[in-house]
This record gives structure tokens, C-alpha cells and sequence, in this order.
């Protein structure tokens, strides 16, 4: 006998517009998965290779102004937010993609729907624009994120509206909204834009929350105020903390540029050459140093303060008095100490201190040491 499949009678014109929509959409998204799949992976290597590059050419520069450092913090932060949104989209294709197969089966076996035609409708637009985004991830760039950001929040905040709901399903669907514009929201990082579209999502569920009433709606209202909140702040605290890793990744690179030359002239005149942050904190060549002092326990010394090396508390006050004298901020101020280093159990060692005050990219002051032994 041969196998057929009956539609049930219970479909409609609507549910057949789901499935061929769902159908075609799918169709694209197993076409690009096949795609992938059959590249080697010698090919995504120029892929790869041209990432690499492009991120080493955003950190690389030479401009020293205040100006053009917040900007290229700026952009640093910016990609950072586009990669993220790019890898939720990626995320979220197979995600929605698995959703929709998984409502045609519903459709085609006659199951109840707990969709409505609103939301039917809302759940092919949003696939339908995760689509683009895979098959055109040109479109998706950093002066279009913040346009796609918004789409898909008023995509979730219909999805969730009275009007496009019922009292049955309105449950699951605050649940799924929740989860997605939690997570879409701390990738985007622009502040205004999220507090903005996560008040829209809440006022739409306040709509809906007073529409179906009952007291356990309101409860689960709370619940997502609370969670809404949470996301807000999280999402500038990450936006704060990805602004300062930037501006600290930038100033060393910038830094190790503008300093190499001098870092090569010194290594010929002194036994090692480290460099000390504004807080006198080594962060550089702590390996060297440590085992120039012979410090068997501690493999590298960056992070420690250099202050703490001086084996003498007078030494170490004048090496303190010395540091904080006034910078002028075109030019630098060099100076030379004899003193005594120690760190821990490691070996005493009397050295010549050679130190360059100098101001940094962003008005702190650095300082580049030079230390060659001088004992006996």
C-alpha cells in the first residue's frame, strides 16, 4: 500500500500560507546551511585571515589626541556590539528555524493553535528578517545595528501585545519575550535605545496584563519589571566595562608603538627595560625581572608594585618622592636612582635605575625603567 499523508480538515487558508511561507524560508535556511557545509576549510581561512586584519588595523594607530582616542574607543565598542548582535542573530536563525518546523508539524498533524493570525504573521516577519540577516550579513553592519535592534523589539513587543494575543497563550509568550529581550538587550548597549524599547515592551505587557486581568498576570508582571530592570542595568554596566577594556587595549597599543624605538635604544645601555603604569604597577617584562632577581616561587612580576622591590625604606621614599614630581606635558622627566632590589626570597641585587616619567595618551603618566646591576 502506498503511504499518504491527509491534511486535516481543521486547516485553513491561513494555516496554508504558514506552511508554504515556513516552507520557503526553511528552504533558504537548509540551502545556506549545505552551502557551509560543503566549503573546506581552507577557504574560510582568507575569511578569517581578513578579520584578523581588519581588527588589527582598527587597534593600530598613531594619533595621540584625546579626540581621536574616544573615537576610536567608540569604534572598538561599536564592534564589539556588532559582533555580539551578529552572533545572536546567528543563534537566534537556528533557534526560530527549529520553532517553525516545529509549528508546520502542528499545523499539518491538526493540533490546536495557540497562535493567533497577528502573531503568525509577527513570527514569519521576524524570520523572515533573520533570513536577510544570514543571507546578506552586509546589511547588518554598525550604522544599521541600531535599526535592526529596533525591529526586533517591536517585533517582540507585538508579539506580546493584546490585540495580537490570548489569554491562554499570553503566559508562554511573556516567557519567550522575556528571555529574548534580555538577551538582545545587552548586546546593543546603547542605553537610551534599550531603556526606550524595554519601556514599550512593558507597557505592552501592562496593556495585555489589565486586559486578561487576573492576579497571577500581575504577579508575573512584576516579575518581568524586575527582570527588565536587571537587563537595563546590566546592560550599562557592560557597556561601561567594554568601554574602559577598549580604552585600555588602544592606549597600550598606542603606547607600544610610539615607546618600541625607545624600549630597543635603552635594552642596548641597561641589563632590562620594563614600563610602570601611572599607579608605579610593572606591566611589562615581569618574566625578565623576575628572573633577574632570581625569584624562583613568582614567575612574573607584573601586577606587583615596582615601589615594593626596594629592598631600603629610605630608597623607596625617595624613589616615591621621585615619581611624583611635576610632568611637563610636552616633555618627559628622567632621572637616575642607585638602589637595591629584592622581591621575596629572590636575590638581593644592586642596580643602576634609570626612569623616564612621561605623560600617556589619555593624561595620565607612565614610566619606562632602566636597570643594569652595578654590583660587585
Amino acid at each position: 500500500k502506498r503511504w499518504r499523508f491527509n491534511f486535516p480538515p481543521s486547516m485553513d487558508l491561513r494555516d496554508i500560507t504558514v506552511l508554504v511561507v515556513s516552507g520557503l524560508l526553511l528552504f533558504v535556511q537548509a540551502w545556506r546551511l549545505v552551502a557551509m557545509a560543503r566549503r573546506q576549510p581552507w577557504q574560510l581561512l582568507p575569511e578569517e585571515l581578513r578579520g584578523f586584519a581588519n581588527k588589527v588595523r582598527r587597534l593600530c594607530t598613531r594619533q595621540k589626541h584625546p579626540d581621536d582616542i574616544e573615537s576610536l574607543v567608540m569604534t572598538a565598542v561599536s564592534t564589539s556590539r556588532l559582533d555580539y548582535f551578529r552572533g545572536y542573530c546567528a543563534a537566534g536563525y537556528v533557534t526560530l528555524g527549529c520553532y517553525i518546523v516545529r509549528m508546520s508539524l502542528q499545523r499539518m498533524l491538526g493540533q490546536p493553535r495557540l497562535h493567533t493570525i497577528w502573531q503568525d504573521a509577527i513570527v514569519m516577519t521576524a524570520y523572515l528578517l533573520m533570513t536577510v540577516a544570514a543571507v546578506c550579513p552586509k546589511l547588518v553592519n554598525t550604522k544599521t545595528l541600531e535599526l535592526w535592534f529596533s525591529l526586533w523589539m517591536l517585533c517582540f513587543s507585538l508579539y506580546g501585545a493584546p490585540f495580537a494575543n490570548t489569554a491562554e497563550y499570553y503566559t508562554l509568550s511573556c516567557l519567550i519575550i522575556q528571555v529574548n529581550t534580555s538577551i538582545v538587550s545587552i548586546g546593543c548597549l546603547v542605553s537610551p535605545l534599550v531603556l526606550f524599547w524595554n519601556a514599550v515592551s512593558l507597557a505592552m505587557a501592562w496593556a495585555a496584563t489589565q486586559t486578561f486581568g487576573g492576579d497571577q498576570l500581575v504577579r508575573l508582571f512584576g516579575g518581568r519589571v524586575l527582570l527588565t530592570i536587571l537587563t537595563c542595568v546590566f546592560a550599562f554596566l557592560v557597556e561601561t566595562r567594554w568601554r574602559e577594556q577598549a580604552r585600555r587595549d588602544i592606549e597600550s597599543q598606542v603606547l607600544k608603538e610610539t615607546s618600541s624605538a625607545f624600549h630597543a635604544l635603552m635594552g642596548r645601555f641597561y641589563d632590562l627595560v620594563t614600563e610602570l603604569d601611572s599607579n608605579l604597577v610593572i606591566s611589562a617584562s615581569g618574566h625578565e625581572l623576575s628572573r633577574f632577581l632570581q625569584c624562583e616561587t613568582v614567575p612574573s612580576l607584573v601586577g606587583i608594585r615596582f615601589d615594593e622591590l626596594l629592598n631600603c625604606d629610605e630608597q623607596r621614599e625617595l624613589f616615591l618622592q621621585r615619581t611624583q614630581q611635576p610632568l611637563n606635558e610636552s616633555e618627559g622627566v628622567a632621572d637616575m636612582l642607585h638602589v637595591t632590589l629584592r622581591f621575596g626570597t629572590g636575590h638581593m641585587r644592586q642596580v643602576e635605575l634609570f626612569t623616564f616619567q612621561f605623560p600617556s595618551i589619555v593624561g595620565r603618566r607612565r614610566f619606562m625603567l632602566g636597570i643594569r646591576d652595578c654590583g660587585e
